[in-house]
């Protein structure tokens, strides 16, 4: 348990960066994060020393993408749950390019720790294969999965 003031609820969990520190609240369907140290925001902001975030990703999978993604850690939840991150591009290309996804196989090439593959998904895709050199990334992406849907979807370490 965290003894700082104000995080006695929190769990304190390990990245790959010594001097960022990243707390863990479960408040049932969701967690609260608090975030300190030098870390990247989504879109681009390098040199955060703070932040917090809700997340509905289970402790499990955050501990996982802590662990191999460090610095990047809040941007990487973000793109999974952030509608407007990742999956706003899909829905657009969907609309403007009338594609059906429903039903079709779909390749996501490098799906890395999964946020495209959760797109996918979340804009009517049923079957999407995500592949991927990095062997965390796919356990990484696994865990996240794991965490929105239980089927429609298969993970390939090439």
């Amino acid at each position: 348990m965290a003894s700082e003031k104000g995080l006695k609820e929190y769990v304190k969990i390990d990245s790959n960066c010594e001097d960022l520190e990243i707390y863990i609240k479960d408040n049932g369907l969701s967690r609260s994060v608090r975030i300190k140290g030098r870390h990247v925001m989504p879109r681009g902001a390098y040199n955060c020393q703070y932040s917090e975030l809700e997340t509905q990703l289970s402790l499990q999978t955050l501990r996982k993408i802590a662990l191999s993604k460090g610095r990047y850690f809040r941007d990487e939840i973000e793109r999974g749950e952030d509608p407007d991150y990742t999956q706003k591009s899909f829905q657009i290309l969907v609309k403007e390019f009338e594609i059906k996804l429903e039903g079709k196989r779909i390749l996501d090439f490098g799906c890395g720790s999964g946020a495209s593959t959760i797109s996918l998904l979340r804009c009517g895709a049923t079957d999407v294969t995500g592949v991927d050199v990095d062997e965390i990334l796919l356990g990484n992406a696994a865990a996240r999965l794991s965490n929105f849907f239980q089927n429609g979807y298969k993970l390939i370490n090439i």
